[in-house]
């Protein structure tokens, strides 16, 4: 017989902060090496946006990116609240034990209907050559969680479209064609 405990009782596992200051990796030459959360910070030119990024090490896109490019090196970076950065540092332990053991239980589970509509996802990568030529690619698009909705089902609508792929594929593999033309999102290639 399987018994299961109340969720709540298990809110601190389910959130980022539990692992916040732990090491990541960063992909350098190839190899994946030993990287620090917020071991540095980028400022990000976004549709007339300017946002601090910190380094996050825990990003799927150092495995994806080298799958999918052939690239070797990726460093990974995300907007976070600011009080985050000193919780990526390994400071202020006592705030960050206060909000998973007391708190996190009265914060709301996701995004509110408010902010699902009115929410954007920022994205930006930056590609360097050797020669030191670089092209941006900045992406506008719907609220994180509905964001994801929406490519999901776009990666399986081209995995039904497409019968040819098979395996384990990144969303690169089935093409930008899709994401260019999505009314719903904003593409500037520069």
């Amino acid at each position: 017989m399987l018994f299961l405990e109340p969720l709540e009782e298990h809110l601190e596992d389910l959130s980022m902060l539990k692992d916040i200051d732990k090491y990541g990796v960063e992909l350098t030459k190839g190899k994946y090496v030993q990287a620090s959360p917020a071991q540095s910070t980028k400022q990000v030119e976004l549709f007339s946006d300017s946002i601090e990024a910190l380094y996050n090490p825990w990003r799927a896109d150092l495995f994806t990116a080298p799958r999918s490019t052939g690239v070797q090196n990726v460093r990974t970076y995300s907007q976070f609240p600011r009080y985050a950065k000193h919780f990526m540092n390994g400071r202020s332990k006592w705030l960050r034990h206060l909000i998973l053991k007391h708190l996190i239980k009265h914060l709301p589970e996701g995004p509110s209907e408010k902010d699902m509509l009115n929410g954007a996802t920022l994205i930006q990568t930056t590609a360097k050559n050797e020669r030191g030529d670089q092209s941006v690619v900045s992406i506008k698009g719907p609220e994180a969680y509905a964001f994801t909705a929406l490519a999901v089902r776009k990666m399986i609508e081209l995995c039904f479209k497409d019968s040819t792929k098979a395996g384990v594929l990144t969303p690169s593999m089935l093409g930008t064609e899709w994401i260019l033309n999505d009314p719903e999102i904003q593409v500037e290639i520069n």
